[in-house]
């Protein structure tokens, strides 16, 4: 169980260092294409689309994880208010 719970970790922390990793270096390369002016227009950009998705992570799934007996109608309902979710936010950035 520990050897398994150990390789997930390290799974997890890969991942996550590999999405970082590929941030600064997308961030890196709009630097040399953007104009300062335009850079600054995508960093405000990225900061409202991280904020949405922070607000998008709230609830959902820790409702799933802190019920014991979830049934299927649970994820149908809770894959069904993240779709509507993500759809809002969706139109709410592109407005």
């Amino acid at each position: 169980m520990a050897d398994g719970l150990i390789g997930n970790v390290l799974w997890s922390m890969l991942t996550r260092w590999i999405s970082r990793l590929i941030g600064l270096v997308s961030t890196l390369i709009l630097v040399r294409i953007l104009s300062p002016a335009d850079f600054g227009i995508v960093a405000l950009a990225s900061v409202f689309v991280g904020l949405v998705e922070v607000s998008l992570e709230l609830g959902v799934s820790a409702a799933l994880i802190q019920n014991r007996e979830v049934t299927r109608a649970h994820f149908d309902t809770a894959w069904t208010f993240s779709l509507i979710q993500s759809t809002s936010a969706g139109l709410i950035i592109a407005a």
